[in-house]
């Protein structure tokens, strides 16, 4: 891909985002995270991502398909311990965006109905990351896993870097 090409790719990649993100609700946007700390963000995706793909990860916790959407919200809240005003990376088509939840309940719904009822959070100090949603591990429920990430000694936050704490 040329470098022209790139940067149109990019660009249509921060409209996408851009889109998705107008029609949350209960949601503060606080902004796209920038290159830098997006590559945190993903590294930290990519160590989850082959335990998350396992069949034999156990959820941390499962509802089943069958529950109401405000059983659902209700047990999302509960269960990822969610909090209102406090900032999350959440992945929006695989770019990393700082929210905070404004409304828990709204934030909530309005993330699990963004995409094929499921959404990913990092929490704000980088240790954890959390996502709901189904997969084929257990077709009768929706799962929640939460995964300790660990290896933090080399992730340094930048004067400039937009993961600092708010």
């Amino acid at each position: 891909m040329t470098e022209r090409q790139q940067l149109i790719a990019q660009k249509l990649q921060i409209l996408s985002v851009k889109q998705t993100l107008e029609k949350l609700s209960g949601i503060e946007i606080m902004g796209i995270v920038n290159d830098n700390d997006n590559s945190i963000l993903s590294e930290i995706y990519s160590a989850y991502e082959p335990i998350m793909c396992s069949y034999t990860t156990v959820p941390y916790s499962k509802i089943s398909y069958k529950s109401s959407e405000e059983q659902v919200i209700s047990w999302i809240a509960v269960s990822m311990e969610l909090k209102e005003n406090i900032c999350y990376f959440f992945d929006c088509h695989g770019t990393w965006v700082k929210i905070r939840f404004l409304n828990l309940h709204d934030g909530i719904k309005s993330l699990w109905k963004h995409h094929d009822l499921g959404f990913i959070l990092v929490n704000n100090n980088l240790t954890q990351i959390m996502e709901a949603s189904f997969d084929s591990r257990d077709e009768d429920n929706y799962l929640i896993d939460i995964w300790n990430y660990e290896k933090q000694e080399h992730i340094e936050k930048s004067e400039n870097s937009s993961l600092s704490n708010s």
